[in-house]
């Protein structure tokens, strides 16, 4: 579909793909060399303790060729970093608003996450605890330009119901990443609104009545009806049908798993990329496949927006984390799947995806398309697929035009 045999590059990240016929077309980017994990040649590994005034430093260092893993965790702490919330609980129908302060060696790429609540308790979080993110300072900028405090918001029901926590962290090239300061209790999203769920907190008494009631009430049903039934059932049946209906419906069931693909074509790579989907009936997105040439593991993550993706390109804060882990990669022509997903798109609704690969190898192939970024690419009597972005890592710079290459899986409900 498209022809990539003298396209220019357009950036240093998004790379053209001349012939995707061997894996020696993946060169390297920007001349890194590409070298894989090799535990036999591990060229350091140093344990030291630092006593620096009443700050207790330990540092623990294990060092190759392209690999460095390290984590430091204060025993004694003298910071003056700070996260806080104006509140603790939150209706859906209400902002997140975290407020931090990052004085204590703040750098480019420092960043808030919403975690599980207290994930950040010994000091590191992994990449399977934080839901959501929002860089403080942008990965790149001068440091001199990142603000001592501010604000993050997460717009009214992107946060899920729960108990969560945010916390202030250092950029770090791969998990754990070190804990600069948290909230000092986990804050709680409720399902309902704000007025809903502050009405019933005033209904529960908060000291005994002075006056015990003479008996007791009566014991409620275990499960009442909210509503009474408006004709209740004279006879019921006594026993159930003896036999089933001899032709079954001719339509499938509703939560029959389906599938449709956009295109194969590959041209461009890039660590990953945007699409929309538009549900026409309301449906489920269960999987996601990628097409990646590689047959090794890799990491791999799946945010979503409620709404689409235009202009949100950029704003990590405005999209939640759906899906997380490592996956091996298929191979040339083959479907790599993303498993797991569990979204749910109404008719009518609109909801955008982002595949994202972290790591310096650019893994996710895509297509350059002649059709309008958020423009209809494929569809049927279930779901709209729309023309996407090709993008840098970690909500960097994107591409207009581009068609990821894979399949959405989904169910109807």
């Amino acid at each position: 579909m498209v022809s990539t045999a003298s396209l220019p590059v357009s950036s240093t990240d998004e790379e053209w793909i001349v012939s995707e016929a061997s894996h020696a077309a993946d060169s390297p980017k920007n001349g890194e060399p590409q070298h894989p994990v090799n535990l036999a040649n591990l060229g350091r590994y140093i344990a030291s303790f630092l006593l620096l005034g009443t700050v207790l430093i330990a540092t623990s260092s294990v060092t190759s060729s392209r690999y460095e893993w390290r984590k430091q965790r204060r025993t004694q702490s003298t910071s003056r970093d700070s996260v806080s919330l104006s509140q603790y609980r939150f209706g859906s129908d209400e902002d997140v608003v975290v407020n931090f302060v990052n004085v204590d060696d703040r750098q480019p790429g420092d960043w808030i996450g919403i975690t599980t609540a207290g994930a950040g308790a010994d000091g590191i979080i992994q990449d399977w605890e934080y839901i959501a993110y929002a860089y403080v300072c942008d990965v790149g900028a001068d440091p001199g330009s990142c603000p001592a405090s501010g604000s993050v918001v997460w717009s009214a029901g992107l946060i899920a119901p729960g108990s969560w926590s945010a916390y202030l962290l250092t950029e770090e090239y791969s998990e754990p990443y070190k804990v600069k300061a948290g909230t000092p209790t986990p804050f709680r999203m409720f399902s309902g609104s704000s007025q809903q769920f502050e009405f019933i907190e005033a209904r529960v008494p908060r000291t005994p009545t002075p006056t015990p009631t003479p008996l007791p009430t009566t014991p409620p049903s275990a499960s009442p009806t909210e509503l009474p039934t408006a004709h209740p059932t004279s006879h019921p049946t006594p026993n159930p049908t003896a036999s089933p209906t001899s032709n079954p419906s001719q339509t499938p069931t509703e939560n029959a798993a389906k599938s449709l693909d956009t295109l194969w074509d590959a041209g461009v790579r890039n660590a990953g990329v945007m699409f929309e989907v538009i549900g026409k009936k309301n449906i489920r997105i269960t999987g996601i496949d990628i097409y990646t040439p590689y047959t090794d593991q890799f990491s791999v993550r799946v945010y979503e927006s409620i709404g689409g993706m235009s202009g949100k390109e950029r704003s990590s804060n405005l999209w939640i984390k759906v899906n997380q882990g490592i996956v091996r990669g298929a191979g040339h022509n083959n479907p790599t799947p993303i498993e797991g997903l569990s979204s749910t798109i109404r008719a009518g609704q609109k909801t955008a995806f982002y595949v994202s690969t972290p790591g310096d190898v650019p893994r996710v192939r895509y297509s350059v398309v002649n059709i309008n970024t958020g423009n209809v690419y494929k569809e049927n009597d279930d779901i709209q697929l729309l023309v996407g972005t090709g993008n840098d890592p970690q909500f960097g710079q994107f591409y207009t035009e581009r068609m990821w290459n894979g399949r959405i899986h989904y169910e109807l409900v």
